[in-house]
This record gives structure tokens, sequence and C-alpha cells, in this order.
């Protein structure tokens, strides 16, 4: 039977057979759906083009050993389903790897193949419910199990030397969805490059959620698990609603650092808390400062006195204490001389203006031989020494001032109410196992371009 025989032949099967044409695509495609829904029965079909075993024909008749026909368009392969009604077909069913065979293409798209044609092609486009909602424009399964399908193969496969492999776009939905009943939903790899890149102009870049583990976990085994950056805000946030906000630590560093050119490394600060706390051990420190340090409120000690190390001769270095008050005392100290049995000390004035000057006590200390001293009336600027009984001696003498100061009360010995230690933050659960990376599938082998079909130039 020759080519025009035979595509008149099956024209007057379409509408019985399983491969029906829609009205509205007369100019279009008839549909494979029905005849390659049949790959797995016993008998395959086999399309055949200018004679058996002969490629596909774009724009001919082409009829199989089942004598079902297929037209291919100047589409590659161009199938539409459920067009104009609404049943539920495939538009194009291509399986791989059927039977025992392990490996298979169901189907292969090709665009702008390498070494001919034209560059920058598409291999496989797929369009949902054309003109309606819903539907799955490219559907692929990789070794479904319970059927005769080998298991372990890829669902869908995409592949770019110098573009990008897969490509999802949505305009109001999820672009790319992966999802996994036991291991990675999906997977990110890349040998120079980023593995798994996201981004958004309006809303977040990379949203990690888990309802039973860590909602986004980041390793790395030479440099940074994490790193975070921005611009002109945060870099990093942590907020939990009855954890830790953020938890660091190390076994043999740093636990949290934090640094800054030109403004506070770190900064801790609690409404009804405590800002910043830190423990140690008893031989160690809860928090050291190598430089100034300055308090702004109160400052406690408890369970230790204050003290300061000061230097020795001998290369140590060696406690002094501080002395303590029941009242918030300031003091200073002075020398002075006798002129003929009697002196004028002024207080000095810096000091004075911290204290309150109604009251305050001096004691003085003689540095030679006479009756003894005495103060015989002393103002908020200055006090009065005298020699006892009337001497007229000049001896020197110093002294010391003791005065309340004045900004502040100061109550004595002013019960003071010791807030309980702080409960260390459990530590995080251990980090979860992390999934091996499945290795990348070895690349199709590019196919090459089909004979010229017999009675054809």
């Amino acid at each position: 039977m020759s080519d025009q025989e035979r595509g008149q032949s099956g024209a007057g099967q379409r509408a019985a057979g399983p491969l029906r044409r829609r009205g509205l695509l007369a100019g279009a495609a008839a549909l494979l759906g029905a005849g390659l829904a049949k790959l797995a029965a016993p008998e395959q079909a086999k399309a055949v083009g200018g004679g058996d075993g002969q490629a596909l024909i774009v724009g001919d008749v082409n009829t199989d050993n089942q004598n079902k026909q297929t037209t291919l368009h100047s589409n590659a392969v161009y199938g539409f389903a459920s067009l104009g009604d609404s049943s539920q077909t495939t538009a194009i069913y291509a399986q791989g790897g059927t039977g025992t065979t392990s490996s298979g293409g169901g189907v292969y798209g090709l665009g702008g193949n390498v070494g001919g044609g034209v560059a920058g092609g598409t291999g496989v486009v797929g369009e949902g419910a054309h003109g309606g909602t819903g539907g799955t424009g490219v559907f692929g399964l990789g070794g479904l199990p319970g059927g005769s399908f080998i298991r372990g193969g890829i669902g869908v496969l995409g592949q770019s030397d110098t573009n990008i492999g897969v490509n999802g776009v949505s305009s109001s939905s999820i672009g790319v969805q992966g999802t996994s009943t036991s291991n990675a939903g999906v997977v990110g790899s890349s040998n120079t490059g980023v593995g798994c890149q996201g981004s958004s102009n309006g809303n977040v870049g990379v949203l990690g959620t888990s309802n039973t583990s860590v909602g986004v976990y980041a390793n790395s085994l030479q440099q940074y698990g994490l790193y975070a950056t921005s611009p002109n805000n945060y870099a990093a946030i942590g907020t939990s609603n009855s954890g830790t906000g953020v938890y660091g630590s190390s076994t043999s560093n740093v636990g949290v650092l934090g640094t800054s050119s030109s403004s506070i490394g770190v900064f801790g600060s609690s409404s009804s808390g405590t800002g910043v706390y830190g423990t140690g051990p008893a031989n160690g420190f809860a928090a050291r400062f190598d430089g100034p340090v300055q308090v702004n409120g109160a400052f406690t000690v408890l369970g230790g006195p204050k003290s300061a190390a000061v230097p020795h001769p001998d290369g140590s270095y060696r406690r002094l204490y501080c002395v303590e008050s029941p009242e918030s005392w300031f003091e200073d100290f002075g020398r002075g001389q006798l002129a003929n049995g009697q002196a004028t000390i002024r207080l000095d004035r810096d000091f004075a203006a911290l204290v309150r000057g109604d009251q305050y006590d001096v004691f003085l200390t003689l540095k030679g031989d006479c009756n003894g001293l005495y103060v015989s009336g002393q103002s908020p600027a200055s006090f009065e020494v005298r020699e006892l009984k009337g001497g007229t001696s000049n001896v020197a003498f110093s002294y010391r001032v003791v005065a309340k100061r004045k900004d502040i009360a100061g109550p004595r010995l002013e019960k003071v109410d010791v807030a309980a230690a702080q409960e260390r933050p459990a530590a995080p659960a251990a980090a979860p196992a992390i999934p091996p990376v499945p290795a990348p599938p070895a690349p199709p082998e590019v196919p090459k371009p089909p004979e010229t079909p017999r009675g054809r130039p």
C-alpha cells in the first residue's frame, strides 16, 4: 500500500478509533493520547513513515502497524488534550523503559541541537488546561512502583550547558514545587556556582519551615555554615515566643562573636529582665573587659569584694580592696600650715560642688610639735584650724574631709533585693542528619538526526 493509499484508508477510521480529532484541531494536530497509551500492551504500537521502521514525517499522515494514524506538524510533537470540552485525556503519553527495560526516555526534547539546527529553541513545551483552569502541562513519572515500570528513574530531567536547566514560572502560585515522602523535596547543587538561590522583589527570598525539625539548616565543611548580609538593615534576626532568639555555641572557639567598625559590637537589652547575662566557672570569669568600662546605674557586687589588681615591682599583681561605707560618702585630702597658731583651709571648688556642704567631717594630723589642733568653724566653702590653748605655733598639718554626696540620698545600710540567678537556656537539640545529595544523572546522549526516509529526497 502506498503512502497516499495508507493515508486515505486511515482517514476514515479516525472518528471511531481511540485517537479522535477534536473540532478545534482541524488546523493543528491529531491526538496522540490513546494510541501512545497502549505502549505497555504486549504488542507495542510502532509508528512508521515512508516504510516500516522509518521516522515520522512532518506534515504527512503516518500509520503504525496497528493502523493508527499520527500527523506531525512544524513542531516536533504537538498534542492537545481536553480541548473544547470537559473530558480529561492525555495529549501525549510517552513511556520510557517499559517491561524489563531499565532505561529509555519517554519524551526527549531538544532545543537548539548542538552541531545543527537553530540555537535557542524549546525542547518540550507543556500547557495544562488550555484556555481554562487546572491541568498539568508536563507530568513526568520515573520508576512508577507497582507496575511494569522499573524503579529508580527520573520523573523530569532538565539540562542545559549554557542556560537554565529547569525554569518554573507562575503569575499567582508556586513557580516550582518539589516534594518527597522520604527524602529531600528539592536539591540544588553546583560545582562552582550557587547551589540554590532564592530571590524576591517584595517578600522573603528563601523560606524554610518545619513542623517538627529545623526550619533552615546550613552547613559547610570548610567555610561559614551560614552567612547573612544586608546593606542597610539587619543581616540576621532571631526571634522566639518561648525559646531562645539566637543561640551560638562552639566546642573550641567563640560561641557568639559581635564586631562593629563604628558602632556597638554586641548590644543586649530587655524590657523586663536582664539585658546581658554571663556565667562562668568558679576559677574563671563570667565576663571580661579589656578596656574602659562604664556603668550607667547602680553597681552592686555579690559574693565578693571590690578590688584593684596593682602591678608590683616583683612583676606580680597585688590585690587592694576598696574601703566600704554604710553611707554614700566622698572624701578629699590636703595639707595646711599654721601661721601664729591658726589657718584657713578652702575646700576644693569642684569637690565642694559634689557634696553636701551643710555638714561634713574634718580629720587633722599634725606634722610637728604643738599643743594640738581643732576645727574652730566651717562653711560650705572653707573651715578654720586653730592650735589648742591659744598656741601660736607655725607647725604643718594634713587633713581629710569626709562629706555625703549631693546627687543621691544613699540610705544607710540599705536592704538589697537580690534577684535569683537566671536559668541557663537549654542547649538546642542535636542537628538533624544531613540527607545525602543524590549524584546528578548522566546526561542523555544527543540523538542523531534521523536518516532520510526511503522514497524521500
